[in-house]
């Protein structure tokens, strides 16, 4: 009989081992699945290894790295990123407090900031530029709709609304929503914002005046810099810290470009951009 009680006991410690190694062997697969050094979020209930060293729980740079993730709003960020990446560092002289910033390698893409700090757990600021979800963006759009229907200024862009094409969108980046409007060879953008229930318009701009206005800056920067190009100019400056370069535009590609100091003229020319000569300068 002792035997027998003997067996039983040798059976049932060795099952217990086998039970023991399996479950080992099975977390041990879980907690390897990914690729490279991709960090996901602590609630998420795994912990992504690099190919070379584990991150222990107890690094703060792995701290605030897990911290930022499991934000709400990041955490809806990089689970668009399955092969996110996540970098850490202290910020300044602060102790404590690491600046964190993610990116994804297989897009080349910036995946957003944050400052944490990891005796408090706490995220003090975060940057996500996050996509709306679905549900997300239909319900700013019906808000948005609403308000281009009854905003004053766009509809005074409209003679007749209903033959306006127009669609909305959302711009991630600068956390805003734009609206497109085209009749014709008319068109103007519309820049808003969301705060609650309430929608501000932030701007409307003409995409055609805008290009001029674009295009004019860029040639009296090149009109500066063909002045600067005159004979003895050196010399006429020399001397002067302070002095400031105004272009006027003469008509076609030509430009007087004037070189102040203390409100006195120190050197003038006449540039033509179009050429890329300088047709007259002096002191």
């Amino acid at each position: 009989m002792q035997k027998i009680i003997s067996y039983f006991h040798k059976r049932v410690i060795a099952l217990a081992i086998i039970l023991i190694f399996t479950l080992g062997f099975g977390i041990g697969v879980l907690a390897q699945e990914g690729a490279g050094s991709v960090y996901l979020p602590v609630i998420a209930g795994s912990a992504n290894q690099s190919t070379n060293d584990t991150p222990s729980a107890d690094d703060p740079v792995q701290q605030a790295i897990n911290i930022l993730a499991a934000h709400p709003e990041f955490v809806l960020h990089l689970a668009n990123y399955p092969g996110w990446r996540g970098e850490a560092e202290l910020d300044g002289d602060q102790e404590d407090v690491y600046y964190v910033w993610f990116y994804d390698d297989a897009n080349d893409e910036w995946l957003g900031d944050g400052t944490v700090n990891v005796a408090t757990n706490e995220v003090l600021d975060f940057y996500a530029p996050r996509e709306k979800t679905p549900e997300e963006f239909q319900e700013g759009l019906a808000k948005i709709e609403a308000f281009l229907t009854t905003d004053g200024e766009i509809l005074a862009r409209q003679e007749n609304p209903d033959l306006w094409y127009h669609e909305v969108y959302y711009d991630r980046w600068d956390k805003n929503w734009g609206a497109y409007y085209s009749y014709g060879i008319d068109e103007f953008n519309v820049t808003m914002y969301i705060d609650g229930d309430d929608v501000y318009l932030d701007a409307i701009v003409d995409p055609n005046i805008f290009e001029a206005a674009e295009a004019l800056s860029l040639a009296r920067d090149q009109a500066i810099e063909l002045a600067y190009q005159a004979e003895n100019i050196d010399q006429a400056l020399e001397g002067f810290d302070d002095w400031r370069a105004y272009a006027e535009h003469q008509g076609d590609g030509r430009w007087t470009v004037e070189f102040v100091s203390d409100g006195q003229e120190i050197f003038h020319a006449l540039v033509d951009i179009d050429t890329e000569q300088v047709i007259e300068s002096g002191s």
